[in-house]
């Protein structure tokens, strides 16, 4: 059986009863000068090398200005050549940002035979619409290559505004969904396993074929429609897409597009191998150091800082709303949450893309329904105690107005077991009763940054006690 991390405090009041083709520019730049200066040079020092070590003869003035001189025609060649291939590629609206790219000088420096010719070949690949991969292959007597991935900013759909755009203020949802996200033919897609349901139908997994032949795949999650849905359950279903389009972050699920001119309809993201946080952390129970714990804290603090910066609220942040990879890589999903909200009489409020559990919300978006980055903050918080107690549900088996009285009087829950304080302290900052006293997630990003460089600081545990228990 499953140990509390946290002991939960023994009351009676508080009793467990009660769209187009996508574009094919190659815009980014590479630090040609210190990835081809270190290949070339080091092809030419390389003659002067003597039964292989690294000896080298002293530098003659007229070999090295010859040198130099080759050096400066080839970089020419490639710049022209790579100049090429962005001109006549297919234009975009607007141009994304530069992705700078610098390998290190280790990565070409490899002993080879005097007097031997290099090949250098580079091959491009668009593994998807966020990441393109170019491969180098230099080759003597064996061949040596790499790989390297980096972003690619030209997908359909990215918002050069870098602000959000509520699919909501659109007259048609259905021109949201074409701005925001690609458009992917039902050919390319195949269903492998249903891995659970949602709202609106199955979440599966399945495999995505690449453009332009199809030869290579790639993992995908998909989300599918029941059939039969009304014309609104369309739209709403299709609004998190319209969202999710907009965003390019590492910590923040990608969308790979949709499926909207057959049935079923479809939304398909990037495939996260260990599911929800709360599941994966409560299957690991007590397997991970603090400071791998204090990291995925981090990537979360991160998404959460880019959606802020993008004035985006998520309204339901919350384990369960975070996936991890295979990589441990953890990402914020679920943006079916829209700005309408309407009480219940059981402590839950109802959207249009379904309830906030109160345990997560903030007492301002609870009793005023405003929502801001600041109450994201409060959400952040209450991860913050999840992951540290590994997947525990905060206020255990309390009732929802049980946790809304408590609360409204001061009550915070308590540290999880083998938490360290610095961690504690961040999660009572984040749960300050004044939204304006709350760190903002740039600052929580700071912390946590300064915590992981510094582990020694994580060794201090704080003491189980409680805060403010209104009923002590």
């Amino acid at each position: 059986m499953k140990r509390n991390r946290v002991k939960a405090p023994v009351s009676d009041t508080l009793s467990g009863n009660s769209q187009t083709q996508k574009p094919t520019n190659l815009w980014f730049f590479i630090d040609f000068n210190r990835f081809f200066k270190t290949m070339f040079l080091h092809q030419c020092q390389t003659r002067n090398i003597l039964d292989g070590a690294s000896i080298r003869r002293p530098p003659d003035p007229k070999t090295d200005t010859s040198i130099k001189l080759q050096y400066t025609y080839f970089i020419a060649q490639v710049r022209t050549f790579l100049f090429g291939i962005c001109f006549f590629s297919k234009k975009v609206e607007s141009k994304p940002p530069f992705c700078l790219v610098t390998l290190p000088d280790e990565s070409l420096m490899w002993k080879r035979p005097a007097r031997t010719a290099t090949k250098l070949a580079i091959t491009f690949y668009e593994l998807n619409s966020y990441y393109l991969a170019f491969k180098l292959e230099v080759s003597d007597t064996g061949p040596v290559s790499e790989t390297v991935t980096t972003p690619l900013f030209t997908h359909v759909g990215s918002n050069s505004s870098r602000t959000y755009i509520d699919p909501h203020t659109y007259e048609d949802p259905n021109q949201a969904v074409k701005e925001f996200a690609r458009e992917i033919d039902a050919s390319y897609i195949t269903i492998e396993a249903i891995i659970g349901g949602g709202e609106f139908g199955d979440v599966c997994r399945g495999k995505l074929k690449l453009p332009p032949d199809g030869r290579s795949e790639i993992d995908v999650a998909i989300k599918t429609l029941k059939p039969g849905s009304a014309d609104k359950a369309r739209n709403d279903f299709l609004t998190e897409a319209s969202i999710m389009g907009q965003f390019e972050h590492p910590n923040v699920i990608f969308l790979q597009g949709v499926v909207t001119k057959s049935n079923p309809v479809m939304i398909i993201t990037e495939y996260m191998e260990n599911g929800s946080l709360d599941t994966f952390l409560r299957a690991n129970d007590g397997k991970f150091q603090v400071v791998q714990l204090v990291g995925m804290l981090r990537g979360i603090a991160s998404g959460m800082q880019y959606l802020s910066e993008m004035n985006y609220v998520h309204r339901d942040l919350a384990a369960r709303n975070v996936l991890v990879n295979a990589q441990l890589v953890c990402k914020i999903a679920d943006f079916g949450l829209s700005r309408e909200i309407e009480s219940t009489t059981e402590g839950a409020y109802t959207t249009r893309g379904g309830k906030i559990p109160v345990r997560w919300t903030a007492p301002e978006a609870i009793a005023f329904r405003k929502f801001t980055s600041a109450s994201d903050v409060w959400s952040f918080g209450i991860v913050c105690w999840e992951v540290m107690s590994y997947g525990e549900r905060p206020y255990w088996n309390w009732s929802n107005q049980d946790v809304i009285k408590s609360i409204e009087k001061g009550y915070r829950l308590p540290a999880p077991m083998d938490c360290p304080e610095a961690i504690y302290q961040l999660m009572l900052d984040c749960w300050q009763k004044e939204r304006t006293h709350r760190p903002t997630f740039g600052s929580i990003v700071k912390t946590l940054d300064k915590l992981i460089r510094c582990p020694d600081t994580l060794r201090k545990v704080a003491q189980n006690r409680l805060v403010h228990h209104p009923y002590g």
